[in-house]
Order: structure tokens, then C-alpha cells, then sequence
């Protein structure tokens, strides 16, 4: 029995991962090419060999922003969960520096330069759902 605990907190702590939110940049369109899987902040995606590389995202569990510059500087957009699969759509093609979850998005933003994307299919009437 001892033996089967580590086992079912691992299985636990696999499934809760989603809940807390992570983030998936691919190099190419549709999620192909190399992938950086996120769980946490970057200031600088450099340090990571992914700086201005992705060009397609998938957003779990959370809100993520993701920003033209390191240190979440210049245009950034607040993604809801769901699936991007051209970044080129937002004009951030290639051009992803920092990555963060965007903690309490939508309470009381203060940051003017934010924007907010919507996942495919996006809903009605949105700016994303006419390309």
C-alpha cells in the first residue's frame, strides 16, 4: 500500500497541472515544429532558445500574456484558455519575448496596453473570428 502513494500523487499532481495554467509556443503555424511547454514566467525567452520563434500557442487552465519585448514590455496580448493557431492573426508572428500568467485578468486591469485575443473558434463578432 505504502508503495502506491507516490504513485497516486503524481497522478494527482499530472492532472492538477492544467488547473494552474500552462502555456504551449510552437515554431510554425498549426502547432507544428519545436515546442516550449510553460508553466510559469519568462521574462526573456532568449535564456530559452524560443525569442521571437513562436508563431502558434495553446493556452491551458488560465489567462497568459504574452508580450513583443522581455520583461513584458511593448504590445502585449492576455489570451484566454484555448487554442491560437496562427499568431500572425494577432500581427505576434515571430515576434514572442516574455511569457507570464496573467493573474486576476478582467478584476481591475490597469495596464492600457493589454489587449485581449480570443481562442478558435472566436466568439461572434470578434476581430479574429473574420480571418
Amino acid at each position: 500500500m505504502n508503495t502506491l502513494m507516490p504513485l497516486v500523487f503524481a497522478a494527482a499532481a499530472a492532472t492538477a497541472l492544467p488547473a494552474i495554467g500552462q502555456v504551449t509556443l510552437y515554431e510554425h503555424d498549426d502547432f507544428r515544429g519545436r515546442s516550449l511547454r510553460l508553466d510559469g514566467s519568462v521574462t526573456n525567452l532568449e535564456r530559452r532558445g524560443f525569442n521571437d520563434v513562436a508563431s502558434s500557442v495553446v493556452v491551458r487552465g488560465s489567462h497568459w500574456e504574452i508580450c513583443e519585448d522581455a520583461r513584458y514590455e511593448g504590445r502585449c496580448i492576455v489570451l484566454q484558455p484555448g487554442r491560437y493557431p496562427s499568431l500572425g492573426r494577432m500581427d505576434l508572428n515571430d515576434r514572442i519575448s516574455s511569457v507570464r500568467r496573467a493573474e486576476g485578468y478582467g478584476a481591475n486591469t490597469r495596464d492600457r496596453r493589454r489587449e485581449r485575443a480570443y481562442s478558435t473558434p472566436a466568439p461572434p463578432n470578434s476581430e479574429y473570428s473574420q480571418q
